[in-house]
């Protein structure tokens, strides 16, 4: 059974409307989107990038009661979805604000495309903040380009910073390099390392990609709150040494022989492998780089320059075999090229 109290409270949280999306948000905030409102008696998820939606859903006994979701818009407006469910009915509205957070109207229906991204794990703390640092890091992406909204870039920076100098608000960059973003790649490194499945490459491979997912994420915060570099992205790169040192330490002789592999036989077996892959565009370069550089020498000798052309066929054939992969047909065309360069080089040399 409902509690009836509680159901007015999740409605009234939920419906509630502000003149600016900013000081909608901060409240939100500072409740942690109802949670030191409802405790334990509400169970509320977070939703991500649910096609450009994020915020969270609350459930009473199994049973969903209320939506609240942010999205930014293509236009460059914000809405802010909100749905209740009741025995009897369901009530549903979007609440609509400006480039500059001002806001404008309230509709049933959505008004316009969701902005599309990548979601990343910004800022586990709010989903609502998680969303704007991903709105920022995919604007930042496109500034290069001139594809930015730069209005957007600016409103957002001076929200994210507001919130980051409230003290009753609390996001993952108020911890700066213990931010639970930076930490949830700490344990996901852990947790990787610890997968007996996973061969020591394996490992690896994911580390390397969490590390630029870590990048991506201290990249963007440190521009938006203007981190100072020294104390915030270099002292985040230095612990990485003491991270590899308690992976090693965790599993010693998985990463030791690993780390033996790699810097002796590996690196041998990628040089063979190169050298098989280009097998074909060795052998050209073997024969064209020292004949040419010798019949050079004599320009005025048509044997030598005659000879350079056949060599350089034989360079322009093994170039075409390396695209189209006819390995038999150019394999005897520079056999009968090196027969007739070697025979004509020595003519060459013994013209006057």
């Amino acid at each position: 059974m409902l509690n009836a109290k509680t159901y007015i409270e999740i409605s009234s949280l939920v419906m509630k409307s502000a003149g600016r999306l900013d000081d909608r948000l901060a409240e939100l905030l500072q409740t942690k989107a109802g949670e030191t409102i409802f405790g334990k008696e509400v169970d509320i998820y977070a939703v991500h990038n649910n096609n450009g939606f994020c915020g969270y859903n609350y459930w009473i006994d199994g049973s969903i009661v209320g939506q609240l979701h942010l999205a930014t818009l293509d236009s460059g407006y914000f809405v802010i979805y909100k749905k209740i469910y009741s025995e009897n009915e369901v009530n549903e509205i979007y609440d609509y604000y400006n480039k500059e957070g001002v806001f404008g109207y309230s509709s049933e229906t959505l008004d316009g495309t969701t902005y599309q991204y990548s979601s990343i794990n910004m800022d586990p703390t709010s989903s609502f903040t998680n969303h704007i640092y991903n709105i920022l890091h995919s604007e930042y992406t496109q500034a290069h380009t001139g594809m930015s909204e730069t209005s957007r870039i600016k409103y957002l920076e001076d929200m994210l910073n507001s919130f980051l100098n409230d003290p009753k608000i609390e996001i993952g960059a108020d911890k700066r390099r213990r931010d639970p973003a930076l930490l949830n790649i700490v344990r996901e490194i852990h947790r990787v390392e610890n997968d007996r499945v996973l061969k020591w490459n394996e490992r690896q491979e994911i580390f390397k990609n969490l590390k630029v997912i870590r990048d991506k994420i201290v990249k963007t915060k440190s521009r938006v709150h203007n981190f100072d570099p020294l104390r915030y992205n270099v002292a985040i790169k230095l612990a990485d040494s003491k991270v590899k040192m308690d992976l090693i330490k965790n599993r010693p002789l998985s990463n030791i022989s690993g780390l033996m592999y790699k810097y002796t036989l590996g690196n041998l077996l990628w040089f063979l492998e190169t050298v098989r892959s280009n097998l074909g565009y060795s052998i050209a370069l073997a024969i064209y780089g020292p004949f040419t550089f010798y019949f050079i020498t004599q320009p005025m000798n048509p044997h030598a320059m005659w000879a350079v052309g056949k060599v350089r066929d034989a360079y322009i054939s093994t170039i075409k075999y390396l695209e189209t992969g006819e390995e038999k047909q150019i394999s005897n065309i520079l056999k009968d090229y090196v027969k007739n360069l070697l025979a004509n080089s020595n003519r060459a040399l013994a013209a006057p």
